[in-house]
């Protein structure tokens, strides 16, 4: 004699479905984050070819030194001081590994 429309137990339990689909949706979605994010950390990041050997050389002559350096975005700048005086300063593009050099000079006193 009862309908299943018009039994009000009826209603929550599709309501009860629809949240355990979200749920299980959203714990998938998640486990999935957790993944590509560790395989990222494991891989070393996205742009990174992982090549360890691949790095920058400073060549200095042995009365040189480096006096500052600083890591700005892409570029390292290095300021490379000869007897205690600011001598030449390095640009190294850290991308292409190319660098360019410009040489110090002082206003004679």
């Amino acid at each position: 004699m009862t309908d299943s429309s018009q039994d009000p137990a009826a209603a929550p339990a599709s309501n009860l479905m629809i949240l355990k689909g979200v749920t299980w949706g959203l714990g998938v979605v998640l486990l999935l984050g957790f993944a590509l994010v560790g395989f990222l950390i494991a891989t070393g990041g996205p742009g990174d070819d992982g090549l360890p050997g691949d790095s920058v050389s400073l060549i200095l002559s042995p009365d040189e030194t480096v006096a500052a350096s600083n890591l700005n975005g892409d570029y390292l700048v290095s300021v490379i001081e000869r007897d205690g005086v600011s001598h030449r300063i390095m640009i190294i593009d850290m991308r292409t590994k190319e660098s360019r050099e410009i040489p110090v000079e002082y206003a004679p006193q």
